[in-house]
């Protein structure tokens, strides 16, 4: 359990020189490629897809570009294979939103054990408990963490 924890804070964290892992909002795709020091899953036009090892989860990280330009990074959260059931779903999000809490305090928004959004300077995130919405991208993917730009930096981004 506490190495569960230790790895979560450790995927969700990004550097002082950085606003997320080690890339900035705005960034080039072959600049993403260049700092990202995981080996590339999928490479698509605009988006690049990593697999982050963790003891405890499954984790998928998706970068996505817009006119070659980052504007959004996602971490999906699955429960290893041999545990995956109903209790480690919910072990999955209790898990993954408690480690965002204690990093970035409390969230300004909390939708029924479906989604937390938080607000702050360097990006907002968004959890969501992919099990209780129709917004499934893949019948694995239990748990998604989206980092987007601040508000006030989108419209330089895009």
């Amino acid at each position: 359990m506490k190495a569960l924890f230790i790895t979560l804070l450790t995927v969700i964290s990004f550097s002082s020189y950085s606003q997320f892992r080690n890339v900035t909002w705005g960034m080039s795709i072959e600049r993403v490629k260049q700092l990202e020091n995981h080996v590339i899953e999928k490479n698509w036009p605009n988006e690049l897809k990593y697999k982050i090892p963790t003891d405890d989860m499954n984790c998928i990280l998706t970068y996505n570009f817009n006119n070659n330009k980052l504007v959004e990074a996602s971490y999906y959260f699955t429960p290893l294979e041999i545990y995956n059931n109903r209790n480690t779903e919910k072990y999955v999000w209790s898990r993954t939103t408690k480690a965002l809490t204690e990093k970035y305090g409390n969230p300004i928004k909390v939708d029924e054990n479906k989604q937390m959004i938080w607000d702050l300077p360097q990006f907002t995130i968004r959890a969501l408990n992919l099990e209780n919405t129709d917004s499934y991208v893949d019948d694995n993917q239990k748990v998604s963490v989206t980092y987007y730009p601040p508000i006030k930096d989108q419209k330089s981004i895009l």
